[in-house]
């Protein structure tokens, strides 16, 4: 006879963790008993020596599916004679044990067949759930994760629904947001004439949104706005609502079949698409009946399926596919309770809300495929918390993230938890978000951070709100962040050469980088190459109107003032004149190295650009026609050595793209023939370190590398090139990364004490 005690650490509350263990307790014949702690599942089994051991081997092997096993700690005991049966104890909430949040886990298929089975007492009810589906992380106030301490403590469990509870056989055992139309949370249809609940709730949003109406429909991690996709109007009014006149919107489906006639999905894609998180994904569009203005001037479309039993509901009855926009004005966060949606009355034609309250706002999540990979563009609903194990010097960080993109990340125990998306911090309402969800995820993960690390920049908010929090603070530089958090990600120490290429980020010259070759650890970085710097004319107002690169760059590689501004005749010569003005007395035109910026530059001439409504708008429309062109040629940079390092020249490949452009080359072909030697400059700069350095990993970071086009493009000339080629995944390549980079540079000893500077 043998007696073990086991402690679970990972994500094993909410997934059906201990359902599992009583079950094959059962089936190998073993006493003792099991509950959550504060942090993990904890057990202790009795019985044969033998039965033990294949206890522990299915324990792991046989987990359930949402599950992630990140330790085992087995410890044997001394048994004990008069035990008999397996028994799930009440919850302990303190435990020294990491704690690990459970993640909103999409419908499953047996949820799925009861809501639609007309004979099973949860049809059409639009908040089924079990252990393997349902609202998690939205719903937790704290750990451990027991009914009590999330949003459904307020409905009394009904007598079938605890009978389910508590039935070891049945898949609802302890499914801790258990419900049904008796006992649980409900729909309620509110327009100008009247408020329905339940089944009534659901056909009456069906009308309204057949009608062409704006429906505001809360969901499990925040309010969408919907209506059909194909109802351009109804698409416009959203538009001006949301104070977005370009930016694409994401679509849902009602299945496979649905989604491959709006885009072009590939076996990987249909396996994202249907996996438990249900993110959205980025598809080739290809032609449909979809209004134009669902993804304007775009080759992709963000293409979802049903996550929640009403997505379902209201999909099969309407037969098209629905805009599913988050509910969220310009610079303000998700909205996620009944009151704040119903400020927006007048806006909005009807509104779908429940009982049940969203503790954490969750925005959905956002992933495509390039290079061989799945790169996340947004962590939200089903991927956050996202835990990476992480090791270093130093523990118990706060890492603050970003301005754009924002996430929050904190550290302890050897493990690093990055927060959801939390919008650009520009917005009174984001900031709010970035410190309440500080707040709620320190509580969540009983973490009390003894330091807190932010970005060099000095205008930053998140780097302002860091200074007030009393703790000592530490600065990272934002493109070291940027391959550090793949570095983490992967476990991966470095040295490396690390390609950092994105919008902006302040540099150790402080000027603002953005075309970096650099060479890194965790804890160190080095600038040995970068893009030719040149000028901002208006600052921020280069960035709304890329016409102002295009002429910072062609009055930088020497070109007439005449020629320039023939070039650039779209534009209103008063304004032509006035930032002309600017770049040559020098007055507010900050100094750039960024690759974002030369993107935009390049699209304003080649696809005649002028201003953009929302970020990457104009470099997203150069690679939709590159995308689209058939093209392997390539304008050619020069790399030339400077007493700082090397300075990528983009002269001659402007000189190569204005004879193509006068010629009237297809501005497909132009824009493919830029990517494409942008790419073969990737691999030349990083063959030129490897023979100084001897390194031959490259890590490819910053949000240029969304783009993927440029992505393959650089990723198979490296390869061919013989480098071992590393980019994030799991946490976003784009600023939505910083925070664990910032935090993975600190815990490695790294970063600048902000009184050191």
């Amino acid at each position: 006879m043998k007696r073990w005690r086991i402690e679970v650490t990972g994500h094993v509350q909410g997934v059906g963790f201990r359902p599992h263990v009583k079950r094959l307790a059962r089936q190998w014949s073993l006493a003792g008993w099991t509950r959550n702690t504060g942090g993990a599942v904890e057990l202790e089994v009795q019985g044969d020596s033998r039965a033990c051991t294949g206890f522990m081997n299915e324990l792991v092997a046989g987990a359930p599916r949402p599950a992630s096993i990140h330790f085992l700690d087995v410890k044997e005991m001394k048994t004990i004679g008069v035990e008999k049966v397996f028994t799930v104890l009440a919850s302990r909430e303190k435990s020294d044990a990491q704690r690990f949040v459970p993640v909103d886990i999409g419908l499953c298929d047996d949820c799925r067949s009861e809501l639609l089975n007309k004979s099973d007492r949860r049809h059409d009810y639009p908040f089924t759930n079990c252990c393997q589906c349902g609202p998690r992380y939205t719903i937790i106030e704290d750990l451990p994760y027991d009914r009590e301490r999330t949003t459904m403590r307020k409905f009394d469990i009904c007598l079938d629904c605890g009978f389910e509870y508590t039935n070891e056989l049945d898949r609802r055992f302890h499914a801790e947001p258990n419900a049904c139309p008796e006992c649980g949370p409900r729909y309620i249809f509110t327009d100008s004439q009247s408020t329905v609940e339940d089944g009534s709730a659901i056909s009456r949003t069906i009308s309204a949104l057949s009608d062409g109406k704006i429906v505001a429909i809360k969901g499990i991690g925040g309010f969408h706005l919907a209506c059909l996709a194909t109802n351009s109007d109804a698409i416009a009014r959203i538009r001006i609502m949301k104070s977005r006149p370009q930016k694409p919107l994401g679509v849902m489906v009602a299945d496979l079949k649905q989604a491959s006639v709006v885009a072009k999905v590939d076996r990987d894609e249909a396996r994202i698409l249907c996996a438990p998180d249900r993110p959205i994904v980025l598809l080739r569009s290809c032609s449909s009946d979809l209004a134009p203005n669902v993804s304007p001037d775009l080759n992709t479309i963000g293409v979802m399926l049903p996550y929640a039993p009403v997505h379902v509901q209201l999909l099969k009855e309407l037969k098209e596919p629905l805009i599913m926009t988050s509910a969220n004005m310009k610079g303000e966060p998700l909205i996620v309770s009944n009151e704040e949606v119903f400020e927006l009355n007048g806006e909005i034609d009807a509104y779908l809300h429940h009982d049940r309250s969203i503790v954490n706002g969750c925005d959905d999540s956002v992933v495509r495929r390039a290079a061989g990979k799945t790169l996340t563009l947004r962590l939200g609903r089903g991927q956050a918390p996202k835990a990476v194990k992480i090791e270093g010097k130093y523990d118990s960080i706060l890492a603050c993230g970003a301005d754009l993109k924002n996430t929050v990340c904190l550290v302890a125990s050897g493990w690093a938890h990055i927060s959801q998306h939390l919008g650009d911090l520009a917005g009174v309402g984001c900031l709010e978000r970035h410190m309440d969800t500080i707040k709620r995820l320190s509580r969540l993960l009983d973490i009390k951070p003894q330091s807190v690390v932010c970005d060099m920049h000095p205008d930053y908010v998140s780097s302002c709100n860091a200074a007030g929090l009393g703790l000592p603070v530490f600065q990272v530089q934002h493109h070291h962040a940027h391959i550090a958090a793949a570095l983490a990600e992967k476990g991966i120490d470095g040295p490396v050469i690390g390609v950092a290429f994105d919008g902006n980020g302040w540099g150790d010259d402080g000027h603002i980088w953005g075309g970096e070759w650099l060479i890194c650890d965790r804890r160190h970085m080095e600038r040995l190459a970068h893009l030719k710097e040149t000028v901002m004319p208006g600052s921020e107002a280069a960035v709304r109107h890329p016409w102002r690169m295009a002429l910072s760059y062609l009055v930088a590689i020497g070109m007439d003032k005449h020629e320039v501004f023939s070039l650039l005749s779209a534009v209103d010569s008063q304004g032509l004149e006035l930032a002309h003005k600017q770049i040559v007395a020098g007055v507010n035109t900050p100094i750039t190295s960024s690759c974002g910026r030369l993107f935009e530059a390049v699209a304003s001439l080649v696809l005649g650009s002028g201003s953009q409504s929302y970020e990457v708008q104009v470099a997203s429309q150069l690679e939709a026609v590159a995308t689209a062109a058939d093209e392997r040629g390539s304008y050619r940079f020069s790399i030339n050595e400077k007493e700082g390092g090397l300075e990528i020249d983009y002269g001659s490949m402007f000189a190569g793209l204005l004879v193509d452009m006068r010629d009237g080359v297809d501005p497909g072909r132009v824009a493919a023939k830029f990517h494409n030697g942008l790419a073969d400059t990737i691999k030349d700069v990083s063959e030129r370190l490897r023979d100084k350095r001897g390194i031959n990993k490259v890590v490819l970071g910053g949000g240029v590398f969304v783009n993927a086009y440029l992505l393959n493009r650089a990723v198979e000339s490296l390869l061919t090139s013989g480098f071992e080629v590393i980019t994030s995944e799991e946490i976003p390549i784009n600023d939505g990364g910083i925070s664990l980079g910032q935090a993975a540079v600190v815990a490695a000893g790294g970063g600048q004490a902000q009184n050191e500077l």
